[in-house]
C-alpha cells in the first residue's frame, strides 16, 4: 500500500496520460521515483494514445498495464483484478 495525501492508502493508480497541467507521464514519474514516490504501487495507464511508441513509453515509465480508450469495462475490471493479485503476491514476499 502507498500512503497518499491525508493518510489515505492507495492500492492502485488508474492514470490517464492526457491530464491538464502535469500530464500522466509526469504523474507516473513522481509515483515511481519522486520524493514520496513508491515504486511498488501498481499503475494502470488508461489513454486514447494508441501508438506503439506511446505504449512502450508507458511501460518504460513504470506502468504495470496500459489500456487504450475506448475499452470494454469488463476487461478493465479484469485487468485491475490481475494487477491487484500480483501486487498482493509481491507484498507477501516482502
Amino acid at each position: 500500500r502507498w500512503f497518499a495525501a491525508h493518510g489515505a492508502t492507495v492500492d492502485l493508480v488508474i492514470l490517464d496520460l492526457m491530464l491538464p497541467g502535469l500530464d500522466g507521464r509526469g504523474v507516473c514519474r513522481r509515483i515511481r521515483g519522486g520524493v514520496g514516490g513508491n515504486p511498488l504501487v501498481p499503475v494502470l495507464m488508461v489513454t486514447a494514445l494508441d501508438d506503439r511508441r506511446d505504449r512502450l513509453e508507458g511501460f518504460a515509465l513504470g506502468a504495470d498495464d496500459y489500456v487504450v480508450k475506448p475499452f470494454d469495462p469488463d476487461e478493465l475490471v479484469a485487468r485491475v483484478g490481475a494487477i491487484l493479485r500480483r501486487a498482493e503476491h509481491r507484498a507477501a514476499e516482502v
